[in-house]
């Protein structure tokens, strides 16, 4: 990334869930091992997207 380009991360999530009946719902409190669960992946993906904006900006 350019010196002047901040890391992109990630401050918040929920799940969203979408019923068949076409209500959508923001499910904000989960359990503890699901949300362990749910922040690790989003730091892998995190990592994977900021290593990918860094090669690009480096071409």
């Amino acid at each position: 990334m350019s010196e002047n380009t901040e890391r992109l991360r990630i401050i918040g999530w929920s799940i969203n869930a979408k019923w068949n009946n076409g209500k959508v719902e923001d499910i904000l409190e989960i359990d503890d091992t699901t949300a362990q669960t749910v922040d690790d992946f989003l730091s892998d993906y995190e990592n994977e997207v900021n290593v990918e904006l860094n090669s690009k900006y480096k071409e």
